[in-house]
């Protein structure tokens, strides 16, 4: 008996390697947005030249974004902006010498004389 299995369903469509169905619809609405915006605010002369470009940069941020897995360029470039910068810090080195240590804590103490 022959058993069918079933591919993972959470993983994207692959139409050639290395390109998904995702990166061909992002990059044709790229490419349609790209030609409404050419339509009414780009001279004629620079129109194709404006379209080729930001077909360019929407083949880019479609791609796999290697220094953080599992995500592409633009959601990666979203995630940057969308972070509070208060929220995050910076953790402790536990190998740092005394002297820098104390050097820091002097230059905080210069900067924030309230504290």
């Amino acid at each position: 008996m022959r058993y069918n299995l079933i591919r993972n369903l959470r993983e994207p469509l692959e139409l050639i390697k290395g390109v998904y169905v995702f990166d061909l619809f992002f990059v044709l609405g790229t490419l349609g947005i790209s030609f409404m915006i050419a339509e009414y605010f780009v001279a004629e002369p620079l129109k194709y030249i404006y379209v080729g470009i930001n077909t360019i940069f929407g083949i880019i941020l479609s791609r796999k974004d290697a220094a953080n897995p599992g995500k592409r360029f633009f959601q990666s470039i979203y995630t940057f902006y969308q972070k509070n910068s208060s929220v995050y810090f910076e953790l402790e080195n536990e190998n740092k010498p005394k002297e820098i240590e104390d050097m820091i804590n002097d230059l905080e103490k210069e900067n924030h004389p309230d504290y």
